[in-house]
């Protein structure tokens, strides 16, 4: 329960200082995005203790904590350009501030304080958590799957900008609704999700998420203008959208109840380095080989990605040490078993929607 509430206090307090040169805003930047892997890794390891273990629960949440950061994502940048004429940047940032402010309130309010169950430092130790993963042929292979998809779409975000100015003629306002694409189509994905879970499986609906996303993303190999590029995004975005709930779902109930946490925060933060590579290496590349070199490469890497996805689901096993939960990890399910017992009305509801 602390880390989630102290890096929304802490973001809160970083926007609310920035208000100085073009310096100080990018290290802010810095600061508040080395938060994203532990926060996103805390969220994901907390929602067992309220929905439970299962993995059809399990995506749902996910996809509905998805629902909502695409939508903020897609509402926010007009939002804030309106804001930012009316009431000015400052203002705004302060706003920005205070609601990141709230939102650590919320928290605090929310949820139960039994979530905050403790674990021995010996069990939450990387060195455990590598091993989970190396063990693990679903764990391993996707998350070599997720640090490709990452790179490649970091690429293709930074690309962007680059292709609707220099190659389609356009403006920045191209580059916006090319953009607005993918977050559609990735809204859309995120609402089906309940729906699909209805006729498969997670871990079924997750692969054919991962391989739609690679066929897609072979279309960039045909020639195609602006128009064909925002029907490939929206096409990615909504396969992306319907895979990423189960994914993290399926991936959260192979991991020992207390290696969760330390497990997803190295999960995420390998996905964010291989974003980073993708950013940096297409900053590079963008000015010396041409779209088409630049479309082949994101293709065969999210090929890749999806083969990895692919091929760690096919005859995966649970790790037999998962069977056998140290100590810290038995008082953790305790605590789970009976967060889900308090809160069986929010298991109930998303039980109803399945019928």
């Amino acid at each position: 329960m602390s880390l989630p509430r102290s890096v929304r206090i802490t973001d809160s307090a970083a926007l609310g200082v920035s208000r100085v040169s073009w310096t100080c805003p990018r290290l802010l930047i810095f600061a508040i995005g080395s938060f994203y892997a532990p926060y996103t890794a805390s969220q994901q390891a907390l929602l067992p203790f309220l929905v439970g273990d299962d993995e059809t629960l399990l995506s749902q949440a996910n996809a509905r904590l998805q629902s909502a950061t695409r939508l903020a994502i897609l509402l926010g940048p007009p939002c804030a350009g309106l804001l930012i004429s009316w009431l000015g940047a400052t203002t705004v940032l302060c706003l920005d501030a205070a609601s990141y402010l709230l939102s650590a309130v919320l928290l605090t309010w929310r949820l139960p304080p039994g979530l905050a169950a403790p674990v021995s430092t010996a069990e939450q130790s990387l060195g455990d958590a590598v091993r989970v993963i190396r063990r693990d042929r679903l764990l391993g292979c996707w998350t070599i799957g997720q640090i490709l998809g990452e790179m490649v779409w970091q690429a293709m975000f930074a690309l962007l900008p680059v292709l609707a100015l220099r190659y389609y003629h356009g403006s920045a306002a191209l580059a916006g609704l090319l953009l607005g694409a993918f977050g559609g189509g990735a809204l859309i994905g995120t609402l089906l999700v309940d729906r699909a879970l209805r006729r498969i499986s997670a871990t079924r609906l997750a692969i054919i998420g991962r391989l739609g996303q690679t066929a897609a993303f072979l279309g960039l190999l045909l020639p195609i203008g602006a128009v064909g590029l925002a029907a490939v995004l929206f096409t990615a975005g909504l396969l992306n959208g319907l895979s990423n709930g189960p994914i993290a779902a399926v991936r959260t109930t192979r991991i020992p109840v207390a290696l969760r946490s330390p497990a997803l925060t190295l999960i995420a933060a390998a996905g964010l380095t291989g974003g980073t590579f993708g950013l940096v290496g297409t900053g590079v590349a963008a000015d010396s080989v041409s779209a088409r070199v630049l479309f082949v490469c994101l293709a065969a890497c999210q090929t890749i990605a999806g083969a990895c996805f692919a091929l760690g689901a096919v005859g995966a096993t649970r790790p037999r040490g998962n069977d056998e939960e140290p100590a810290a990890g038995a008082a953790s399910r305790r605590c789970a078993t009976r967060m889900t017992t308090d809160h069986r009305p929010l298991t109930t509801d998303m039980q109803r929607g399945n019928r």
